[in-house]
């Protein structure tokens, strides 16, 4: 049985990159500071345009909220598109839909042409009703998401799951599923590969913009550049993006699942928070069930501890229980049009980038960012 203290992300688990922290000055085309899934896949794509780039990031590499989620990829985003058509009109939730679409496929081309061993799996994914919700609520998702494009989702009376043998269902067919942890070394290691200068244990302190921004860091030492990519998760300094989006904590447990409930798809429901389902084979090939939700606004206090009503879910929903083999929180930033935050940063210069307000779908939107970002270096 693993202590308390060995109780953390399971992501983490993976082996990790040894790199330097920055030891003198750097001159480069950019400068990104962030070392999750944004910011490297942002130097990746950046590197294969021709451009010089350094990335830093305050913690080891990989790190970041991109190692705190449950790494489901799906087309489906906290939001329903519903709403997303509601607040965007049919082609902003067309987009939507044909974005994440976009990012998943990304995902899967690197993970396929650096032959990352990250378990990459193409799944389908299952948005199920929570007991207060009516057939009513699924049906009107299901018009909603063929009306942005996503035609192949279809309506299941009942969800056909070992996992899930409950009630009706939407079925949304290739979806996807990797482990967070082994993809993002092998994205970094890709980084390091063309040429890419990562450091590690290495905080911006101070940005200075203009022309040619200047990073200085926790060491002392700078790094100047033509254009700076801010990624983050939450903006650097005072920026009118903070009052666009609102952070939350998100929680997880792992637990110990029967064989015959065995399930690769992806789970989540119509709850406000909603929950959101999946497993994972442990090194050991024993499988864990990764279920997570109970979010709250940060800062206020959930009416019962979120670890144990994750649980207490999972065990009245699905019938499984046992001890939490992991647990662990992240923080979201949830942008209040439901969209996440991604170009040129407002009110500052034109060759500084932000990437924030991921909601519960930055594995996607940190990897459709850096195509974002790479076409606007290129005035594309």
């Amino acid at each position: 049985m693993r202590s308390q203290q060995e109780i953390h992300s399971i992501w983490r688990r993976s082996d990790r990159l040894v790199l330097p922290s920055l030891d003198k000055n750097e001159s480069v085309d950019v400068c990104v500071i962030g070392g999750g899934i944004t910011g490297l896949t942002v130097a990746y794509e950046l590197l294969a345009e021709g451009r010089s780039v350094a990335l830093i990031e305050r913690n080891g590499i990989p790190e970041g909220e991109s190692l705190l989620t449950t790494a489901h990829l799906s087309t489906a985003l906290d939001e329903p598109y519903s709403s997303l058509r509601r607040a965007h009109g049919r082609e902003g939730a067309r987009l939507v839909a044909e974005s994440h679409e976009f990012a998943i496929g990304e995902i899967e081309r690197i993970v396929r042409e650096e032959q990352i061993d990250c378990d990459f799996t193409r799944v389908p994914g299952y948005l199920f009703l929570a007991p207060e919700d009516d057939k009513e609520t699924l049906a009107k998702e299901l018009e909603a998401c063929h009306d942005a494009g996503l035609t192949g989702v279809s309506y299941h009376g009942s969800s056909p799951s070992p996992l899930f043998p409950i009630g009706p269902c939407l079925r949304f067919p290739a979806q996807a599923r990797f482990h967070a942890g082994r993809y993002l070394t092998g994205l970094a290691r890709a980084v390091q590969s063309r040429g890419g200068r990562l450091y590690s244990y290495t905080e911006a302190l101070d940005i200075e913009n203009g022309p040619a921004p200047r990073v200085s860091t926790n060491r002392g030492f700078q790094v100047v550049c033509e254009n700076l990519v801010i990624a983050t998760n939450t903006p650097l300094g005072a920026s009118s993006l903070h009052g666009k989006m609102s952070p939350h904590r998100s929680y997880v447990v792992g637990l110990p699942l029967p064989p015959e409930r065995l399930d690769e798809s992806l789970f989540w429901d119509t709850s406000s928070p909603s929950h959101y389902v999946r497993t994972v084979a442990e090194e050991t090939g024993d499988q864990i069930l990764l279920v997570g939700g109970e979010d709250h606004r940060t800062g206020t206090s959930p009416h019962e501890d979120p670890f144990r009503e994750l649980i207490r879910w999972a065990r009245e929903r699905l019938g499984v229980d046992g001890n939490a083999s992991y647990r662990w929180s992240g923080q979201i930033l949830v942008p209040h049009d439901g969209l996440a935050l991604i170009g040129r940063i407002p009110g500052g210069e034109s060759n500084t980038y932000v990437v924030t307000g991921h909601s519960g779908s930055g594995l996607t939107y940190g990897t459709l960012a850096a195509r974002i970002i790479a076409d606007l270096l290129k005035n594309r």
